[in-house]
């Protein structure tokens, strides 16, 4: 019985040491609201960051392809120049070629209707 009222006197005072709940309630109502306003306009600002971030992504984006285009555009051209100049040096090589073979073929005829005169005078 002791027990039960040192324990009731216990719970009376602690209950008197406390505030009232109606003056703890508004109170903190009013820092939970004052704290999801700041969380709302962090989250409002940060989303305003990320749009402003997406855009510059998006033209950079733009610009990036369109110089690609210029330069795979560049990179044809030149692609058919190189086409080109290989198709001339090969029909160079090939007139180099037939001159040499012509030539060749000129300087043996001459060669050997001198060897053959030569022989010829001989006998």
């Amino acid at each position: 019985m002791r027990f039960a009222i040192v324990t009731l006197l216990g719970l009376l005072s602690l209950n008197c040491m406390a505030a009232p709940p109606a003056l703890i309630e508004p109170a903190l109502q009013q820092q939970t609201i004052v704290k999801k306003a700041d969380e709302d306009a962090k989250t409002k600002a940060l989303i305003k960051d990320q749009a402003n971030r997406m855009q510059q992504l998006e033209k950079a984006n733009l610009d990036a392809l369109a110089q690609n285009q210029a330069l795979q555009l560049k990179n044809d051209n030149l692609n058919v120049q190189v086409q080109v100049l290989q198709s001339e040096r090969s029909a160079q090589m090939f007139m180099y070629g037939a001159a040499t073979l012509g030539v060749g073929v000129l300087l043996g005829c001459l060669i050997a209707s001198y060897i053959h005169a030569k022989r010829r005078r001989q006998w």
